[in-house]
């Protein structure tokens, strides 16, 4: 992997993968201080870990799950993937709003 012999791009790509998770932590906190989220601290980390594997990831999943047909590749399959990871943890009535929005990313 390119990452394993370039100490210079594991540093950066590190510093990239926290960056994302924070982010991540940010905007699921901000939902459970107003009530649109309820998540524990463990399933928080878990979830931001999650969410974080599938941004970085999903371009290079959605290629090689397509390989047959390039123009079928769509980053907003990775956006509903990353919605549904989430909507367990929204309120009853987020869940319903989140899955309406959802589909349009399919």
């Amino acid at each position: 992997n390119v990452l394993s012999r370039y100490e210079r791009l594991q540093v950066r790509f590190k510093r990239v993968l926290k960056k994302k998770t924070g982010a991540f932590r940010s905007i699921c906190e901000s939902l459970r201080r107003q009530n649109m989220m309820h998540i524990e601290n463990d399933e928080l980390d878990s979830l931001c870990e999650q969410l974080t594997l599938t941004a970085c990831y999903w371009s290079a999943f959605d290629t090689l799950s397509h390989l047959d047909d390039r123009d079928s590749v769509d980053p907003g399959r990775g956006v509903y993937q990353m919605m549904h990871l989430m909507l367990p943890y929204f309120a009853e009535d987020e869940q319903e709003h989140a899955k309406l929005i959802s589909r349009d990313y399919l």
